[in-house]
Parts: structure tokens; sequence; C-alpha cells
């Protein structure tokens, strides 16, 4: 049985509401013959500085996952979006749910510009396609919580081990009144693309 870890975000300066816990809290009740095999280990993530890079951290040590996903809100995307990479650097600007500002600079003063994910992100961008949710790659993660928690889970695993971020758009909670030209996904396409990612992770080959 392979064991993934998937993560989301509570909410934050900006998004009273963030989707991906709700996302994260699907998943973990699906029990569907496609997730035959697979354990799924799901927490939510503090968007704080201190608290989301140690709680992951944490979570890989203790559960030595085969495979990590983790989802975090893009709040002006209007598709799923696949990093490609995690930068070391910390956004100085923005506050976290504490309150607190990042000091600046590099995440890892020791480590290198970037880390680049682990998997195939065309045959997981396909396998998303596929399922009729709008996707596409993304060059990094920025420079928020989102990228350093992408950043600790590449630090904190084996290099040939998959580690993926997927960034959601905020989600549509009901049907417009008007057709629109690019509409967001809802919930329930958003857990069934996750739920073909979950599948391209744990079954590499």
């Amino acid at each position: 049985m392979s064991r993934l870890l998937v993560t989301g975000f509570g909410r934050f300066p900006g998004a009273p509401a963030n989707p991906t816990q709700a996302l994260v809290a699907a998943l973990a009740r699906r029990r569907r013959p496609a997730l035959a095999g697979i354990e799924l280990i799901t927490a939510v993530l503090p968007v704080t500085w201190a608290g989301a890079p140690a709680q992951l951290r944490e979570l890989i040590a203790a559960h030595r996952p085969d495979a990590v996903l983790m989802f975090g809100l893009a709040g002006r995307a209007r598709r799923l979006r696949i990093e490609c990479r995690a930068v070391n650097r910390g956004e100085s600007l923005r506050a976290d749910a504490a309150g607190r500002v990042h000091a600046g600079g590099g995440l890892d003063p020791a480590g290198p510009n970037a880390r680049l994910v682990r998997g195939s992100m065309m045959r997981l961008r396909r396998a998303i396609a596929e399922t009729g949710a709008p996707v596409v790659l993304s060059r990094d993660a920025g420079t928020y919580l989102c990228n350093a928690a992408l950043w600790t889970a590449l630090a904190a695993t084996p290099k040939d081990l998959p580690v993926a971020f997927i960034h959601v758009p905020p989600l549509m909670r009901r049907l417009p009144k008007r057709r629109l030209r690019r509409p967001r996904p809802d919930l329930g396409m958003v857990a069934r693309a996750s739920i073909a990612a979950l599948i391209v992770l744990a079954r590499p080959r």
C-alpha cells in the first residue's frame, strides 16, 4: 500500500475561508475504488512562518510517506496550477495568519536557488485535464507560505520521492446565472482532479 501525505492550508489574511482546507477534508472522506491501495495521511497546515514548515517536517518524519501532494490557494487564479519548483526566497511584505512577516531573503542561506518538484508534471497535468478541470503548469510557487511548504517538503524527503504542489483558485459555490467564458471550478471538480493527481503520484509507472 502506498502512503501519501496530503496537505492544505488554513485561513490567512485575505482568505477567511481557505478552499484547500475543505478539499483535504473531502479527500479524507473519499473511499473510492480508484484509491484502493492508497493510504492517505491528511493535514491542514497553519499559514504561519513558524508553524507550517515545522509541522510539515514533523508529518514527514512521523509518517514517512511514499509521496507528498500539497494544495494552496491562489487568489487570482481561475485554473489549477501545478507548480514546477520552489524558490529560495521568503515574502517579506505580507503578514501571515499570526500577523508576522518573514525577515526576507532566502529560506535557507546554505541551500540552492531553487528546488525542482519530483515526478512527471506533464503526466500530472494530463491526468487532471482528463477529469475536465482547467489546469496549467506554473513556473514556481511564489514566495509566500505555499512556496515555503514546497521547499520544506523537497528538502525533508529523499531525492527520489515524488513531491508536488497544486495551487487551487477560489472555488465557485453555485452555478452562475449566465454562462461564463472561463468559470472557476467547484469543490467537486477539484476533488476529482485531486484524486487523479494522487493516483499519478502513488503509481508513478
